[in-house]
Parts: C-alpha cells; structure tokens; sequence
C-alpha cells in the first residue's frame, strides 16, 4: 500500500516549507513515500517565486503537486487570454488580483500606473521566463492511491467519484465553470463521505488543528497568516508536523 505525506496550502510561504522539508529530511521521511502538496502555491507569502522553484525541483523526483483554486483563477484567465475572450479574462484578471497579495512582489512586478491586463501579461511572461507558467498548467485536480483521494477542497458526498472524476476532466480545459471540488468550502468541511474504503484528504479551508479520522482528513491551518503553521500529514502513522516561523 502506497504511502505519503500530504502538505497543504503553502501560499508563498517558502520559509514555512522548508521547515517541513527540514524536518522530512533530517528524518529520512521519504525512503518510502511521497510528496503530495494539495494546491494554493502562491499568493499571500513572499516567496511564491522561490516556492515554485522548489517545487519544480520536487517534481523532477516525481513528487506530485494538484491544483488550488489559486491557481485555478490563474489558468483560467490565462486560457481565456489565449482564446481571445476578453469578458472572461478580464473577470478571471480582476479576480486573481484582488486574491494576489506578495506574488507580483516576489517577481518583482510593479503594479504603479497599470492597468490590469498589463500587470497581468507582464506576470505571465515572468512565469514563462522561470518555467513557472508551465508548471502550473500541468497541474491535476486530483490524485488517489487505492485507498485514499487527495484533492484541493474536497469530494461531493451526493456523486460516485468515477463520476466526480469525469465531471473534473472534461472541465481542466474550460474556463467558463468552476470546478467545485477545488472551490467549495462547504465540501472543504464536510468530516465525512460517501466513498467507503476511502480517506479523502484535502486542504482549503483553514482550520485551527488539522482534523484526522478513519476517512477523512482536513490539513488547512492557514499557512501565511500571523502565528498559523505549515502543516504535513504522513498517511501511514497519522503524524502531523508542524512547521512555524522562527
């Protein structure tokens, strides 16, 4: 049975992943597990650049990175951008700046006397010149082993997941509609599912604890805010570590 330490929203918080991946190594964590970071890389800490950096490196020893409804903003104004849509991406635009804190910051974007759209191809080009824009549109929505569904917000408890699976892959390459089971904090929430033999696990929403029962698991600790740690779950002793700013 395949095992693996799942880390949460990281939200530019390149320090606090550190200290996880401290922690991991000093401990020889990953002599039989994997990585699986839930989503939500950028935004809110300073160091999105240097986090994704780290992050490509990471997938280079085939650790496994989904989609946050960050990102999700992102790649959804960037494919309406590309199909020419200017009400969709000017939404999206709009959307993913007002959710934006320190990213531009960390590629040392400038916002003074621009528009919108401006800001946002001078960003797109910064992600392609440090293949970082790459990175992120190859990301999943999910990922799951034989016992346990790894995802950014949660599963629909009323929907078989097959069927949930097929609803997500026909929408990675629409812009129009959400996906809900990267968005929703109401299934971000739920403490239980209808998938038996199942152990859904997911971030999204922060929490003052992570919460860990038989099949359900809810990591989200609010990475970035004032005194909130990195969290990372290992699947197969239920440890939680913790990783605060020094």
């Amino acid at each position: 049975m395949s095992s693996f330490i799942v880390i949460p929203d990281t939200q530019g918080e390149v320090s606090l992943l550190y200290g996880l991946l401290e922690q991991i190594f000093d401990r020889n964590l990953l002599k039989d597990r994997k990585l699986v970071f839930l989503g939500d890389y950028i935004n809110r800490g300073e160091g999105t650049k240097q986090l994704l950096d780290e992050c490509i490196e990471l997938k280079k020893l085939n650790h496994v990175f989904l989609r946050g409804n960050h990102e999700d903003v992102l790649i959804r104004a960037y494919l309406a951008y590309q199909q020419k849509d200017e009400f969709y991406r000017d939404i999206y635009i709009y959307q993913w700046l007002k959710m934006e804190s320190n990213t531009l910051f960390s590629y040392g974007i400038s916002k003074y006397r621009k528009n919108n759209l401006r800001i946002f191809l001078e960003f797109v080009e910064a992600l392609e010149s440090f293949g970082h824009l790459n990175f992120l549109l190859s990301l999943p929505v999910y990922y799951e082993s034989d016992n346990i569904i790894m995802i950014h917000a949660g599963i629909k408890p009323n929907l078989d997941w097959e069927l949930q699976k097929i609803e997500i892959d026909s929408l990675l390459d629409s812009y129009e509609y959400e996906i809900e089971q990267i968005y929703s904090f109401e299934l971000a929430k739920l403490e239980t599912h209808n998938e038996e033999g199942k152990t859904v696990v997911s971030g999204h929403s922060p929490r003052d604890e992570p919460f860990v029962s038989k099949n359900r698991v809810m990591l989200d600790c609010g990475a970035g805010k004032p005194g909130r740690p990195l969290v990372a779950w290992i699947s197969d002793t239920n440890e939680i570590l913790y990783s605060y700013k020094k």
